[in-house]
């Protein structure tokens, strides 16, 4: 309450510190894949911009925050109220995760837009057609068609496959969804997707139970009609 008086007192107005990211609660496949033991931590999505804070320190999409300004970021509400407690120019150490090595940033906070909250949650669209079945995760794909992709402002170098179908209860089911694009793999090995036998070379070489990080864009239905959120999916690979 302090904190909001003074604000208000000296610049008119509550000011709101931000890393200039999205997050998400880990899952069980994203532990694996940063190397811990529990599930705990907070998942890095997106950055907010090419000035993203944590952009700028060295933080990259996929990336577990394990610590903030000394304290354990568990899950993202500890993280919100980590960040919420320091003012925007401050400056403080994140600790994170990232394919098995802790690497430590100094992250100098920004003051969050108006309409922005600290974290915003991933919004996933509605089920639609199916195309070429993947197995190994419980997926269907299909080419990004020019017309796809223009008519949804879709950015050259985001252009990749879509998903048309999830198998309930698959490696996917509840992590990718109808529409969504995978553009890049980022693990085991970073390789540009861009066609759908890409995407299958990469999973030739997986064997069932290892992992795969897969960089997403997905398209939700928004105030301002349609809008792109990059994430970033860990799966867990399955059978043929």
């Amino acid at each position: 309450a302090k904190n909001v008086m003074d604000d208000i007192i000296k610049h008119g107005r509550v000011r709101r510190a931000i890393l200039g990211i999205t997050i998400q609660e880990v899952q069980p496949a994203d532990a694996a894949v940063a190397g811990l033991k529990d599930i705990r931590g907070v998942k890095v999505g997106a950055y907010s911009g090419d000035e993203s804070p944590a952009k700028r320190a060295g933080i990259e999409e996929g990336d577990i925050i394990v610590k903030a300004d000394g304290k354990d970021a568990d899950r993202v509400a500890s993280l919100q109220r980590i960040v919420r407690a320091h003012t925007p120019g401050e400056t403080i150490d994140v600790e994170v995760m990232r394919f098995g090595a802790r690497k430590s940033f100094k992250v100098k906070l920004t003051e969050a837009p108006s309409d922005e909250t600290v974290a915003r949650a991933d919004v996933a669209p509605k089920d639609s057609d199916p195309g070429a079945s993947l197995d190994k995760l419980g997926i269907a794909v299909e080419p990004l068609t020019p017309e796809f992709a223009q008519a949804n402002d879709v950015a050259a170098d985001r252009r990749g496959v879509r998903v048309g179908l999830v198998s309930p209860g698959g490696p996917a089911w509840k992590q990718l969804y109808t529409n969504d694009i995978i553009f890049e793999v980022i693990y085991p090995a970073k390789t540009a997707i861009h066609t759908l036998a890409d995407l299958k070379a990469v999973l030739s070489k997986l064997d069932a139970g290892s992992y795969v990080s897969v960089k997403v864009l997905s398209l939700f239905q928004g105030q301002q009609g349609v809008e792109q959120r990059t994430r970033i999916v860990n799966l867990k690979v399955g059978g043929e």
